[in-house]
């Protein structure tokens, strides 16, 4: 028993020494790992090891009376009783008829006898000196029987099919053997009584293995040890599966906090766990766009400042000039003044004034941009204006619409709306030469959100990749004399009306921008 409890002491001795070198990592998630599974292990053994020293004890009680003293000897004298019973009729008639070879058969058949003999040992065989059986016996006995059952130490042998044979010795060779049928019932009864003797020798032998060899405290060391390692492998795995999302999760966080939003958490956990990890890695997400969105506010504003300046700086200047020239041109609109090359050369910078003005009045748009007053409007009658205004000017170049009529009416600035279709066919118009054609459509962009789509597609000249992907900042221009503002205010209004502004082009194959309102 004590070296039951020595090894279990050795064993959590062994647990402990574990629990304090993984404590000593110094390592949050380590600790944490070491406390769950420490709680898990608390959980499982204060319930099991009571509960299982309790039932051993019970049970090695319980051994205790598995047998009760003087059964087994009680057994084993009914045993004896009914073996001098069985032999009883053999040694009376042995008795009663000492000279066999004076009986007669109807003498054995009287006393009911199968078979009686005389025989001599002779060193490995038996020699047979007389026989007599009665007239029910239709068999001699069997000499190879005979020689396995005989023994001096004992004086009769009962077959399983209740057969007896009763023998005496005469001298050290010399027996005589008296053979007949035991009655049914006491075979029945010498079988119950063998089969209960057999059954208290089993509970015996395992009352002894359970006291002696402490077969059940022995299952219960084994049980309780076996519990503890299975507590540290599941506490270890459970702790693990809580441990390492909190771990990533934490990672994740320092990585947001170092302004590092553009490596999501990975993890491998599921359920609960993978629904937190899940909902960080949207809040990312949202939080770069956020801030994107936030750099583009920032830099949109710098922008409108600069171009708040630039606009009020040019005005400035332009006032006078304007003044100026129209002083000149009215001087020189007198017949002594009149000169063609001088007339031309106050056109020329007449143009560039109201040019210089157009830029102004671009300037002032984008720095002013009020904030859209929206209303339901019909997008296709706002199109239908626009390209009818548009067509005018078009030349050679040809204006298609494919419009749904199924659309439902959408909540915009409807001005504003019209700025930036004249922007996007005035841009497509640009890039052509003299010739091509542009198409308007409008579809539902999807039937779960109630999105409406717009598309204006040219055959122009098309982008290169680095002018596709600056195309919508401000001060970005692929022409000669713009401004780089068109655009710019283009994206800004759909901005404004929370809807999406794309850009797919070609280089000399053309352009398409694709709004979803």
């Amino acid at each position: 028993m004590s070296l039951l409890f020595c090894l279990m002491l050795a064993a959590f001795t062994l647990l402990c020494i574990y629990i304090i070198i993984f404590w000593n990592k110094n390592r949050l998630t380590s600790r944490f790992r070491v406390k769950l599974t420490v709680l898990f292990l608390l959980l499982v053994l204060l319930p099991v090891i009571p509960l299982t020293f309790l039932t051993a004890h019970l049970l090695t009680t319980s051994a205790k009376y598995l047998t009760i003293p003087g059964i087994s000897d009680a057994i084993e004298t009914s045993i004896e009783t009914l073996k001098q019973q069985t032999q009883e009729k053999g040694k009376s008639f042995l008795d009663k008829n000492p000279d066999f070879a004076k009986v007669s058969v109807a003498l054995l058949d009287q006393y009911d006898i199968d078979f009686i003999g005389t025989y001599q040992l002779k060193e490995d065989s038996i020699r047979t000196l007389f026989t007599l059986k009665s007239t029910k016996n239709k068999v001699l006995i069997d000499k190879n029987r005979l020689s396995q059952n005989i023994s001096p130490a004992q004086n009769s042998h009962l077959s399983e099919d209740g057969l007896l044979t009763y023998y005496s010795f005469i001298n050290d060779t010399i027996f005589k053997v008296i053979e007949y049928t035991v009655n049914d019932e006491v075979m029945d009864a010498k079988r119950e009584i063998t089969h209960a003797h057999n059954l208290y020798n089993a509970l015996a032998l395992i009352k002894r293995s359970i006291l002696q060899k402490n077969l059940i405290w022995s299952l219960a060391v084994l049980i309780v040890v076996s519990m503890t390692a299975l507590a540290v492998l599941v506490g270890k795995k459970l702790s693990q599966s809580i441990s390492e999302p909190i771990q990533q999760l934490v990672e994740g966080m320092n990585r947001v906090a170092a302004d590092d939003l553009n490596q999501p958490v990975t993890t491998s956990a599921k359920h609960e766990f993978r629904f937190m990890i899940d909902t960080f890695n949207h809040m990312m997400e949202d939080l770069k766009q956020t801030r994107h969105k936030l750099i583009q506010a920032e830099r949109l504003a710098a922008w409108q400042q600069v171009a708040r300046m630039i606009s009020h700086e040019i005005k400035n200047s332009l006032t006078p000039i304007s003044i100026a020239l129209r002083r000149i041109r009215n001087k020189t609109a007198k017949k002594e003044f009149a000169d063609l090359s001088l007339q031309n050369s106050l056109g020329n910078i007449d143009q560039e004034i109201h040019s210089l003005s157009k830029m102004a009045t671009q300037f002032s748009e984008f720095a002013k941009l009020p904030a859209p007053d929206k209303s339901p409007v019909n997008l296709n009658d706002i199109i239908t204006s626009v390209v009818t205004l548009n067509k005018a000017n078009a030349g050679n170049i040809t204006l298609i619409t494919h419009l749904d009529n199924t659309l439902p009416s959408v909540r915009a600035d409807k001005y504003q709306l019209r700025q930036v279709l004249n922007n996007l066919i005035q841009n497509s118009m640009e890039a052509m030469s003299d010739q091509g054609t542009i198409s308007i459509h409008t579809s539902p962009a999807s039937s779960s959100n109630h999105t409406i789509n717009i598309k204006i597609q040219d055959n122009g000249c098309g982008l290169d990749p680095e002018q596709k992907d600056n195309i919508f900042k401000p001060y970005f221009t692929t022409k000669e004399r713009g401004t780089g503002l068109g655009l710019a205010i283009v994206k800004r209004i759909i901005d404004e009306h929370q809807g999406t502004i794309r850009v797919e082009s070609e280089k000399n194959k053309g352009t398409t921008f694709s709004i979803d309102l």
